[in-house]
């Protein structure tokens, strides 16, 4: 969010962050309502984004569903492994030393296999609740940190040079081809200078390159399905009433962390021009510690934050499995313990070789957000509404919605491929 606020300047920022929330929820308004008002009795009783595809356009209309839902989840099952290592291993490479201890790889590994694929065996979303809830709590935490040193930094400017040189020095600026692979600065990206320049608006190619983030960040509707499924006394109103909360919090927790996260280190949050690396918010606060400073809570909070996305990877994984294990074996299949492992074994280990692969959170960010993301967050929602409910009140709304996507896609799309 950091980071796509540098792109757009303060106020487009808020205004892009109100837009692309309010056709989230519309999206999601439209695909519960085709659900609510369904004669289907298989999608009324067992709600997925696959069968209502099939309910609107047959075989074909499944299958674009699938893919497209199988796509996204690709995405952020890849960059919560990357992500995750953004936030732990600076504080296990500043703590530990050398070697292992600043193995990237080493690390993910380890993560996916201690904690993300015994908790990714959980077969029921309600079952994630507590869980949720534990990584809200980190995600939070760390969020108002950085609305508070946003506020610190905006009363003492000279706190952004510090900060600047601090991090600085775990870059090789001059060697960035020759940099050693056993660390892990093994990316060795070079951080820009913040500089003093606040930007209010900003216009221009670069500002494409925030539409990705943006839909990628608001899209939930895939996971919206066994949500409404586990929802008591289930019905349209309650589920657009969730899903307006939801995306209220997500617009004031989007807009904190990238209003503060920008002022913090302003244009450090910038892509480097020779690496392509974005400027990841995690990786930019110092942690060299010196007692008890603002270092020490970061790092603190900074772990909490990496153990909340750990902890978050079967939310993600949960759709994915379903239309594997869908397409493999059918529906109706029983449940088997057996073929229930093999598919999250294959699931994880796929995205963790390319996590480990692909270290740029914002490759990941870019594709997705630029391509399946449009479509299951505008596309895909207005074609169903459209083909299901004839006679609905919202096809104006759904209409805007769908040539919308239609256009961000290619846009996105270039902005993102002209950018690597």
């Amino acid at each position: 969010m950091p980071y796509a606020c540098a792109q757009l300047g303060i106020v487009l920022f808020a205004v892009m962050l109100v837009i692309t929330a309010t056709a989230a929820h519309g999206a999601i308004r439209l695909l519960v309502l085709c659900i609510d008002k369904s004669n289907d009795a298989e999608l009324t009783a067992r709600p997925k984004y696959t069968s209502l595809g099939s309910a609107a356009f047959g075989k074909r209309g499944e299958i674009a569903a699938a893919a497209c839902v199988a796509l996204q989840q690709i995405g952020p099952c890849v960059m919560y492994i990357q992500i995750s290592a953004d936030v732990l291993v600076p504080i296990l490479c500043e703590f530990g030393g050398t070697g292992i201890w600043c193995s990237t790889a080493f690390w993910q590994i380890l993560a996916v296999v201690v904690i993300v694929f015994p908790i990714c065996l959980i077969r029921r979303m309600d079952s994630l609740k507590h869980i949720s809830a534990v990584a809200m709590f980190f995600i939070l935490a760390f969020s108002v940190t950085v609305v508070i040193r946003g506020i610190w930094v905006l009363t003492n400017t000279g706190l952004r040079e510090e900060d600047y040189r601090a991090i600085e020095k775990h870059w090789d600026t001059a060697n960035s081809t020759q940099c050693s692979t056993s660390t892990y600065h093994d990316g060795c990206y070079e951080v820009v200078p913040p500089g003093d320049d606040v930007y209010l608006f900003r216009a221009g190619k670069d500002m494409l390159n925030a539409f990705p983030i943006l839909c990628f960040a608001f899209l939930c509707h895939q996971n919206m399905f066994p949500i409404y499924e586990d929802l008591e006394d289930r019905n349209h109103t309650r589920m657009t009433s969730a899903s307006l909360i939801s995306m209220l919090l997500c617009v004031c927790l989007y807009f904190s962390v990238g209003v503060f996260g920008y002022l913090t280190f302003l244009e450090s949050n910038q892509p480097n021009v020779h690496t392509g690396k974005s400027g990841d918010v995690l990786v930019l606060f110092a942690v060299q510690s010196k007692g008890f400073d603002f270092a020490l809570v970061m790092d603190i909070l900074r772990v909490g934050y990496g153990i909340s996305l750990i902890l978050s990877y079967p939310v993600m994984l949960f759709e994915l499995r379903h239309i594997l294990e869908k397409y493999a074996v059918g529906d109706d299949a029983d449940y088997s313990l057996k073929r229930h492992l093999i598919v999250n074994f294959v699931v994880i280990s796929v995205c963790t070789a390319v996590a480990i692969n692909v270290q740029s959170v914002g490759t990941m960010f870019g594709l997705i957000g630029s391509t399946t993301s449009p479509c299951i967050v505008f596309i895909l929602p207005s074609v169903f509404y459209l083909k299901l409910r004839p006679d609905g009140k919202a096809r104006p709304f759904a209409w805007i919605l769908g040539a919308v996507g239609i256009i961000l896609v290619p846009v996105s799309l270039w902005a993102w491929a002209t950018g690597l």
